[in-house]
């Protein structure tokens, strides 16, 4: 396995650039710590590519997960998470008689 396409160093060198710094701003995460922001932009631009803050109750507009990658970190700790809950809504919709509740999915992305 090339370490290039591995979740963990991907991050741990995104934090290593923040060490020391604290003059990292965001709209979405608190202002200053900027290993945290560091961290949250290195899995943003492998995931969705779309700066979305965890209060948010909607995706934004556009292509979901533009930026995906098949990283091994990635398929096991985020997209199987994922395909976990986006099959229990399903199940649980389909008991119900409804199609499903594409509302609810927007939390799971």
């Amino acid at each position: 396995t090339d370490s290039a396409f591995l979740l963990g160093p991907w991050i741990e060198s995104a934090r290593r650039l923040g060490e020391g710094h604290s003059d990292c701003f965001s709209s979405i995460l608190d202002n200053g710590d900027c290993q945290r922001f560091l961290e949250w932009n290195a899995r943003t631009q492998i995931t969705t590519w779309k700066p979305t803050s965890k209060e948010s109750t909607a995706i934004p507009q556009g292509p979901v997960d533009y930026a995906a990658k098949h990283w091994f970190g990635l398929i096991r700790d985020y997209y199987a998470r994922r395909a976990q809950l986006t099959l229990e809504q399903a199940v649980k919709d389909e008991a119900a008689g409804r199609p499903l509740n594409k509302t609810a999915m927007n939390h799971f992305r």
